[in-house]
């Protein structure tokens, strides 16, 4: 009987915790982000956004989805194709893109089309007059 009044008890108090928990993880991230709109806007994170977005899909891929990247072994293993060798596939995908996105070798330089008098967004119309649509 000691125990059932424990466990209720226990219940309870986890069910109440749970909207300070919440309160708590929104205003964190909240705060989180304002710091980083901060110190993007004043340019201190221009040469390491890249870096850290880098980091964090590592850190998921190999970290969070470490079981999703297990089951996929293993599915590829039994030569089975599911959602988890298609969910690994898209990831290493993107992982491999960012690589090349931040490598100065493999990286294409070029100059936007507006600088260089090239803006293909303007329509011109076949009018007489020749005016600008």
């Amino acid at each position: 009987m000691r125990e059932a009044r424990r466990f209720v008890l226990a219940v309870v108090l986890s069910v109440a915790a749970i909207p300070w928990a919440a309160v708590g993880a929104s205003v964190g991230l909240t705060v989180m982000a304002l710091s980083l709109l901060y110190l993007n806007l004043h340019g201190y994170l221009t040469r390491a956004a890249p870096w850290l977005a880098g980091a964090l899909a590592f850190a998921l891929v190999f970290g969070v989805g470490r079981h999703i990247l297990f089951m996929a072994f293993q599915a590829l293993r039994r030569g089975i194709l599911n959602q988890h060798v298609l969910l690994e596939i898209g990831a290493f995908a993107g992982i491999a893109g960012g690589i090349i996105g931040l490598s100065p070798l493999l990286r294409h330089r070029h100059k936007p089309l507006e600088r260089k008098g090239l803006n293909t967004c303007r329509k011109t119309s076949a009018t007489p007059g020749g005016s600008v649509s």
